[in-house]
C-alpha cells in the first residue's frame, strides 16, 4: 500500500477522522499488519469512531457510531475460504 499509493495511510486516516467516513467496515486484516500502522493511529481512529456489531466468516463487521441503529448484517451464504494469490514478478 505505502509503495504503490503515496500517502495512502495518511489519506485513510484522514478519511476515517472525516464526516465521510465510511458506515460500514469488514476489518478483514489487523491495522498492524504488514508494518502499515506502526503508530496505532489507525487503530485508535477505528476504536474511536466505529464500533463491532457482528462477525461474518468470523471477521469483524464495524458500524460508524454516528450512524445510528441498523440491523446487524446477515449472512446468506456459507462461508468460504478467501482466494489466495501468489504473484511471482
Amino acid at each position: 500500500m505505502m509503495d504503490s499509493v503515496p500517502r495512502a495511510q495518511s489519506q485513510l486516516r484522514a478519511l476515517l477522522a472525516s464526516p465521510r467516513r465510511p458506515t460500514w467496515i469488514i476489518k478483514a486484516q489487523s491495522t498492524k499488519r504488514w508494518g502499515l500502522d506502526r503508530s496505532g493511529e489507525t487503530d485508535r481512529l477505528l476504536r474511536l469512531n466505529y464500533r463491532r456489531v457482528s462477525r461474518t466468516c468470523g471477521v469483524p463487521v464495524l458500524l460508524a457510531r454516528d450512524a445510528g441503529p441498523r440491523p446487524d448484517p446477515s449472512l446468506r451464504e456459507p462461508c468460504r475460504p478467501l482466494p489466495s494469490f501468489d504473484f511471482d514478478f
